[in-house]
């Protein structure tokens, strides 16, 4: 009897520890419709133009998909391992250094503009398309399409950023900071609370 419930306990602890060990391991890769997010491509040049009307050109300098492992420590470590793309944009203009990284995992685009001390992170769900999303710290909205200096653009997200803790207090008083932005040509403007700090003019 003792040998019966004693084999029925090894059984049930290799189950469970078997499948506490295939919940140790999760794999986000991006899909291709995830990556078509961020439409820049290596040595692609963007032009913009800044609030007086001066153009600029920012130079895809990088773009690389690589797999990150983050680790969740509890009853059992989770690893979670994040299909990422990294996307730089460079342009001799001192204030424009920009980073754009795509996680599969967390469902987001994180915009990086370095010299702006600014993060954004636009969110899309499972298929690939961004949605309305709002809380406290952000509102973002959708629109079909959008005029920006009389040229319609169409499928744009709209990303105003209401509240960040910036320990550089001249960031804060800009807020809310805008951001336009779509599938197609990617950053369409940046404005803050007082004027319009860039605008593309064309994408090639």
């Amino acid at each position: 009897m003792k040998s019966k419930f004693l084999a029925k306990f090894i059984f049930l602890f290799i189950l469970v520890f078997t499948n506490c060990v295939k919940d140790k391991v999760r794999y986000y890769e991006l899909t291709e419709a995830e990556k078509q997010l961020i439409p820049y491509k290596l040595g692609q040049v963007v032009s913009f133009s800044n609030s007086e009307g001066e153009i600029f050109d920012a130079v895809v300098k990088k773009d690389s998909t690589y797999w990150w492992v983050d680790v969740y420590t509890g009853f059992t470590d989770l690893y979670i391992h994040d299909n990422l793309r990294i996307v730089n944009l460079q342009s001799d203009s001192v204030f424009f250094n920009m980073n754009l990284c795509i996680s599969s995992y967390g469902k987001s685009i994180n915009i990086e503009i370095s010299d702006f001390n600014l993060w954004f992170f636009l969110h899309f769900n499972i298929n690939g398309k961004f949605y309305d999303d709002c809380n406290d710290y952000f509102n973002q909205y959708i629109y079909d399409n959008l005029e920006i200096k009389t040229k319609i653009y169409y499928d744009v997200v709209e990303y105003i950023l209401l509240y960040a803790n910036f320990y550089d207090i001249k960031v804060r008083e800009r807020l809310p900071i805008r951001l336009l932005y779509n599938k197609t040509e990617g950053i369409l403007q940046l404005e803050d609370k007082d004027k319009v700090l860039f605008t593309i003019t064309n994408n090639r």
